[in-house]
């Protein structure tokens, strides 16, 4: 009998096939897979979370390895339902008009959407099939070159070509944010890994880690992969083997609230304070939070509220009088409001019609880690 944290609740996942003529596999894939599927999976699913920072490479090239290198592995491992992704700086090639420069050139709105939306398109032409062979044809001119973009024609004014940089700055800059990541108080990249039903999570965790450390040959050397988030398999090995020692460490969950109305740069501001006065107690080894939400997240939260994932490990005290210091941290900084709970917990918590999960975690023996009542 298979051995998991959770009974097996997740939906099954509907497949969706997508057909677009004239574009070449990578193509569909870039422009039409990726950006409006997502596969469905519940929080209960959720069981692998993995950090990204680095020394000198931008939260813009981390992210784009999240979006481009990490999660297309992360989707081709066999039982991964979703990847999401939160913090960074999101890629955009952005268009920004000169109102005064439009007016001059009597170039409108309309006429600036119109040329973005067939800006850096490649064309189809069909395929040619000879010799026993297939062909596509495609036209090239697709471009990541934000001169080469700003040269596209928009319209004549006066017997001349307007282009696209005489009445707009093409930029490439990051996306606006809907969420923020952070790693011991330092900017971060975290994507949140989900599973399909039946799927075995230990078996699943150890393949995931074996993708990554392939992967992380390709990547720029300063770059760090973080896989003690949150690692669900971690409390199934404890329960089976049933390791006492490892009952000395553990990890907590904070839900981070701010105060009504906080943006979502005030709440990461927020919510880095309490980032560094968890840091602060000499138990505590690690800490990683998502404030506000990732793109296509089930999961999400909204601007003014937060999770911190807390590592720890207990030293020279008993539990309680740490969880009492961590409390008490937490309860000097103003204009917050925060619960404290397991990682296990805060996810039950989300299953409101989970009745049957007392006897199981019975089984596992959850109850050895720390209460969400502490």
């Amino acid at each position: 009998m298979d051995v998991d944290v959770f009974p097996d609740l997740t939906a099954p996942t509907v497949v969706v096939m997508t057909d677009a003529h004239g574009m070449a596999p990578e193509e569909v894939e870039r422009m039409v897979t990726f950006p409006t599927l997502a596969p469905q999976s519940s929080v209960m699913g959720e069981m692998f979370f993995i950090g990204i920072q680095a020394d000198s490479s931008s939260m813009m090239d981390l992210r784009t390895i999240a979006d481009w290198s990490v999660k297309p592995m992360l989707l081709a491992t066999g039982g991964v339902s979703q990847v999401t992704i939160i913090g960074g700086d999101y890629k955009q090639y952005q268009v920004l008009a000169d109102p005064q420069k439009m007016k001059f050139y009597d170039v409108t709105i309309s006429d600036l959407t119109a040329i973005c939306q067939t800006i850096s398109r490649n064309s189809t032409g069909g395929a040619v099939r000879q010799f026993g062979n297939e062909y596509l044809v495609r036209g090239m001119a697709r471009s990541s070159d934000p001169d080469e973009l700003g040269n596209s024609f928009v319209k004549e004014h006066n017997g001349k070509p307007v282009r696209l940089n005489d009445v707009c700055e093409v930029q490439i800059g990051g996306a606006i944010k809907m969420g923020y990541a952070s790693e011991n108080a330092t900017p971060s990249v975290i994507l949140a890994i989900s599973k399909q039903p039946k799927t075995n999570t230990v078996d699943l965790t150890r393949r995931i880690e074996a993708n990554l450390a392939n992967l992380k040959k390709t990547l720029p050397a300063d770059v760090r992969l973080d896989t003690h988030i949150f690692r669900q398999a971690d409390f199934i090995e404890t329960s089976v083997n049933n390791v006492k020692d490892a009952l000395l460490e553990g990890s907590l969950t904070l839900s981070v609230v701010c105060k009504p109305g906080a943006s979502l740069e005030e709440s990461n501001r927020l919510g880095n304070l309490v980032e560094t006065e968890l840091l602060s107690i000499p138990e505590v080894s690690s800490t990683a939070r998502r404030t506000g939400r990732g793109e296509l997240d089930e999961h999400s939260q909204t601007v003014n509220s937060a999770e911190v994932d807390v590592n720890f490990t207990i030293k020279d005290r008993p539990r309680e009088e740490f969880m009492a210091d961590v409390r008490k941290k937490i309860a000097g900084i103003p204009g917050i409001a925060a619960t404290v709970g397991q990682p296990l917990g805060h996810r039950i918590d989300h299953w409101p019609s989970l009745l049957f999960f007392s006897s199981c975690s019975r089984n596992l023996k959850i109850s050895d880690w720390p209460e969400s009542s502490c």
